[in-house]
């Protein structure tokens, strides 16, 4: 039975290595949405490091993007790509080689320009796989592998400290880290990896901190990732950082640290993204073209954005609870397969939440149940405010929207709401949940990874 912590902490690790590795194996290095454009600025910033031009490659990795990259034609531009197009694994094997044979120096055959507003805070685990890979010789496809495994050791080790620091909602955080949409981010190129882990542990840290507040090491851990908050993706996911004001209410020393904190995470904003890159674009938040929308729109025509985004979640809102939970596993196509997975995903997990509200109780209160709904309700006017450069002028929903988006606000969500519900499950009961949820994750996602096999590779 999985009822106490310590199985909890093995079976997260076993479940975590071989799913994280099968997925890696299954997916291709280029399969997640974008995975052009992250590989490209992390070859860019591993330039940076090495001192090198930003438009350098080895001849292998010019040669590689070329052979490999079904999404980038003869004249260097990304162009439409279908789920066998990103799995292209006959072209990987024929492409492969473990080290270099050519130390000739060659040029990227396309431009990550646009991708430069983001750091390498966004990217060090992608950046650290290519400069040891550079260093040691490796071949293009298993330099690619060797950043996909840094970053998995990374996000698991993380995501394990994770759930070993906070002092409630266990299951919650070991479940979340478990979900295929997560499991396929951190084993593939995408800076989605970095901004998971991230929020996890601030949520994490901030638990901590709640509970044990005489603790100086959990104070300067909840500093850490409150500023690393700020700084990840854009700081697209700062607006978690408003948890912090329920440290106002208690006394005056906790409000002092909460404003400190709110103050960490402004500064980590103005210096990733305003001071390291300026003088270059947030290109999410600028119109593509004159028919587009841009996000000025937000703030000349606010009721008609409030109606779009209103829309937009009426007519798609459940496709993008789904999406979290795997039906677009490779953020891409839209599965009919997985949607029985997904269901039982986004079932799973909520149900584990109430069955640990004895403990949510201890630190949840309905101020926290406040800040939580309204940290939400941001999130839902904000995000869709980063993807309007995509939307015509006449559209009535909003393009460009992925329910990946939206998956950091999810632990701290269920268990807000689990508190607010209230909870009448005997121990016996709770134990026995929380069991079967491990269990039931385990099974799910070995069918979709058996169903991702069977559909991928038939096509």
């Amino acid at each position: 039975m999985v009822s106490d912590n310590k199985t909890l902490y093995r079976a997260y690790m076993i479940m975590a290595i071989v799913f994280g590795l099968a997925y890696m194996l299954v997916f291709s290095p280029w399969i997640v949405n974008d995975a052009d454009s992250h590989i490209g600025q992390s070859i860019t910033l591993a330039n940076q490091i090495m001192g090198l031009p930003d438009n350098y490659a080895r001849e292998c990795e010019s040669d590689g993007v070329v052979n490999l990259f079904p999404f980038i034609n003869d004249n260097g531009v990304v162009g439409i790509y279908t789920h066998q197009e990103r799995i292209h694994y006959d072209n990987t094997i024929k492409y492969f080689e473990l080290f270099s044979k050519s130390n000739v120096s060659s040029e990227l055959p396309y431009s990550v320009d646009y991708m430069s507003f983001y750091g390498l805070i966004n990217y060090v685990p992608f950046v650290l796989g290519i400069v040891i890979g550079r260093v040691v010789g490796l071949g293009f496809i298993p330099m690619l592998y060797l950043s996909r495994l840094l970053a998995f050791c990374l996000y698991t080790y993380l995501s394990y400290r994770a759930i070993l620091r906070t002092p409630i909602g266990k299951y919650v955080f070991a479940l979340f880290a478990l979900i295929p949409t997560n499991l396929l981010a951190i084993t593939s190129f995408t800076y989605d990896s970095v901004v998971l882990v991230v929020s996890l542990n601030f949520i994490a840290s901030f638990f901590y901190y709640e509970n044990k507040p005489n603790d100086k090491s959990g104070l300067i851990e909840l500093f850490i990732w409150t500023f690393l908050l700020g700084g990840v993706k854009g700081g697209s996911h700062a607006f978690l950082a408003l948890i912090l004001l329920t440290l106002i209410r208690k006394n005056k020393k906790e409000s002092t640290k909460a404003i400190a904190l709110l103050t960490t995470c402004i500064i980590s904003l103005v210096i990733f993204d305003f001071i390291i890159p300026a003088g270059q674009s947030f290109f999410q938040l600028k119109g593509a073209t004159t028919s587009n929308l841009d996000s000025s729109f937000v703030f000349e025509h606010p009721i008609k954005y409030f109606l779009l985004c209103f829309n937009t979640y009426k007519e798609l809102g459940l496709v993008f609870y789904l999406q979290m939970f795997g039906t677009n596993p490779t953020n891409c196509d839209f599965i009919s397969e997985m949607i029985l997975p997904a269901i039982l995903f986004s079932l799973i997990i909520p149900i584990c939440a109430l069955a640990d509200n004895k403990n949510s109780n201890k630190l949840i209160d309905r101020s926290h149940i406040l800040l939580a709904l309204i940290i939400n309700a941001i999130a839902l006017l904000f995000i869709p405010a980063m993807l309007l450069r995509e939307t015509g002028v006449n559209d009535e929903i909003i393009s460009g929207i992925q329910g990946r988006y939206y998956i950091p606000l999810l632990p701290i969500l269920y268990l807000c709401i689990a508190r607010l519900l209230g909870n009448k499950i005997s121990d016996k009961a709770t134990a026995r949940i929380r069991s079967a949820s491990i269990v039931l994750f385990g099974i799910i996602n070995c069918a979709v990874i058996y169903l991702c096999l069977n559909i991928f590779y038939k096509r």
